[in-house]
Parts: C-alpha cells; sequence; structure tokens
C-alpha cells in the first residue's frame, strides 16, 4: 500500500478524534472551582509519548505500509474515535484539559465511564496503538508507549484524587469496582 495511505489515515484520524473535544470547547466547558495543575506534567509526558511515536526518518515515512498494519491502524483509531466521542458526550461540560473540579460536578458512571473511570485515556492510548501500527519502528514505538503510560498515570493519580476528595465514599465504591483505564485491569 502507498505511503499515502498511511498519511491519510493518521490524518483523518486525528481529525475525527479531535473533533468532539472542539466542538465542546466551541460550546463553552463549565469554570472550574478546583484545579490542580500537576496533571500537567503528566500532559507533557503523553505528548512526549506521541511525539517518539511520530517522530521517523523520511525513508520511514516514505516505505509502503503493509495492508495488515493500515488496516490495524485505521480499526484501531476507529474505536479510539467512537470511544473519544462517547466520553465526551457522557462528561459533557465538565470536561476540561486540566484536572478539575466544576461547581456541580457530577459522578459520571454511564457509558465508557461504567466499564473504565478515564475512558478518554484508553481512546488516547488506542490512538498511540494506531500510530505505531501505521509508523511504529523499533526502538521507537515501546518507548514511546512507556512514556505515554508513565503520563498517563500521574494524570490518573491525579484526578482519582480530586474526584475522591469531591465525592468520598461514592467515588471509592466506583473505584473499587471499575478499572482506572484498561478494562480487566486495577
Amino acid at each position: 500500500m502507498s505511503p499515502v495511505v498511511r498519511i491519510a489515515i493518521l490524518i483523518a484520524s486525528w481529525a475525527l478524534w479531535s473533533l468532539p473535544f472542539i466542538l465542546l470547547r466551541a460550546g463553552r466547558t463549565e469554570k472550574a472551582v478546583t484545579i490542580n495543575t500537576g496533571a500537567r506534567w503528566g500532559i507533557l509526558l503523553e505528548a512526549f509519548g506521541f511525539m517518539i511515536a511520530h517522530t521517523h526518518r523520511p525513508a520511514v515515512w516514505n516505505s509502503p505500509i503493509q495492508p495488515w498494519r493500515a488496516g490495524l491502524g485505521a480499526f484501531l483509531a476507529i474505536v479510539a474515535i467512537l470511544l473519544a466521542a462517547a466520553a465526551v458526550r457522557h462528561l459533557g461540560r465538565q470536561w476540561r484539559v486540566d484536572a478539575g473540579v466544576v461547581a456541580g460536578h457530577k459522578l459520571i458512571r454511564t457509558g465508557p465511564y461504567s466499564f473504565v473511570r478515564h475512558p478518554i485515556y484508553l481512546s488516547m492510548f488506542l490512538m498511540l496503538l494506531a500510530v505505531t501500527a501505521l509508523v511504529g519502528t523499533l526502538p521507537g514505538w515501546p518507548a514511546a508507549i512507556v512514556v505515554w503510560i508513565a503520563g498517563n498515570e500521574v494524570r490518573i493519580r491525579i484526578e482519582d484524587r480530586l474526584m475522591e476528595s469531591q465525592f468520598g465514599r461514592q467515588f471509592t465504591d466506583w473505584r473499587d469496582h471499575v478499572p482506572a483505564w484498561l478494562p480487566g485491569i486495577r
């Protein structure tokens, strides 16, 4: 398959994955009453993981892609896009880039939040796997995954502490029964 297919899948995937967040921001999110800026370190690590996954010599980008890799990358991206859209729809105006709590914050446990506490992070991980399927090389893709997971864990720990301080037992009961971001793994 042509290398153009790889680039087209990546561009379309990132555009579609970003769309629910862009549309939500255009409709304005609620102003946070509590923010933990420490979670920004997690964002930086996640971004660095994505940068590692996307950074390659021109020869990699210009080489043909095997059909199975294009298919796998497209499939993972589609699942990630659908999951992100569902998560944003259920979270609504409470979503924000920074870890924060808004006035009248509600603990969302419906839709994708019924099987993972952080479905947006699961969708991001699926996008990372899609990128590695489409352009991953050694040692880049394993390094990208390790760095991204480290950043994700920073964010999850901070967000979970915020939710626990806001919702107490209601959150801890949910946390004890629903995995953080990978189904089946607590």
